[in-house]
């Protein structure tokens, strides 16, 4: 049903908002699917451990999708697409969990995206930190690009609340792959911002820190 059916709206200065948690909204992200250029999709994730997609359409949201949430927090999210027919989606939180979604578009040949109906959403993989983490142990920050020449897969960087890097390769049919120790932060203080920019050959990552370093990596993704 639409979202707006069920959920009171408040007025602000900024027009009219939409109760969509029950609790601290912590990251948000825009992607697109599809040709219509009028609508988009808006991914949230929530202190009340669920991540949920909306469709926006002429800046309005008239539907939603709740993912399948998790254990504790979600504190991180962002998508990355290699083209508009799918995308890849990435929720982190409590205890380290990163869950790696794929929304896709139903047909291919029919490329509106102007509806729910026409999407598929699936769970394709999760990540777990290989030493146990507690509820306090959070994923702070993640970002994902596509990797270059390698099909459908993506790489996907995470920083988590002890300044630890978590570095995954995610396929599109499901394929989750953990590369640990590829990259070691120079502060333990937690990790809060990341960004990633392909440049030529190689994945420039960009980290923040609550120290307020900010530590730059190149990633060389055919090594």
């Amino acid at each position: 049903g639409s979202l707006l059916d069920e959920t009171p709206s408040a007025s602000t200065p900024f027009g009219e908002g939409i109760a969509v948690h029950g609790e601290t909204i912590f990251d948000a992200c825009f992607f697109s699917l599809g040709s219509n250029e009028n609508t988009c999709f808006l991914l949230t994730g929530s202190e009340d451990c669920t991540s949920k997609v909306y469709l926006c359409e002429k800046n309005r949201i008239v539907d939603y999708h709740p993912l399948t949430p998790q254990e504790s927090c979600v504190r991180a999210v962002c998508s990355s697409q290699i083209d508009k027919t799918s995308a890849l989606l990435v929720v982190g939180g409590g205890k380290l969990v990163l869950q790696f979604f794929l929304v896709k578009l139903k047909y291919t040949s029919r490329t509106s995206g102007t509806s729910l109906d026409d999407v598929t959403f699936s769970l394709i993989g999760t990540g777990h930190n290989r030493q146990r983490a507690t509820i306090d142990h959070r994923i702070n920050s993640v970002k994902a690009v596509p990797l270059d020449g390698d099909g459908r897969t993506y790489v996907v960087v995470a920083g988590d609340s002890a300044g630890q890097c978590h570095l995954y390769l995610v396929s599109e049919d499901g394929a989750v792959r953990h590369t640990p120790g590829i990259m070691v932060p120079c502060s333990s203080r937690p990790i809060l911002s990341l960004a990633m920019i392909p440049v030529h050959d190689r994945i420039l990552v960009a980290m923040g820190t609550t120290a307020g370093d900010v530590t730059l990596y190149n990633l060389l993704p055919r090594s």
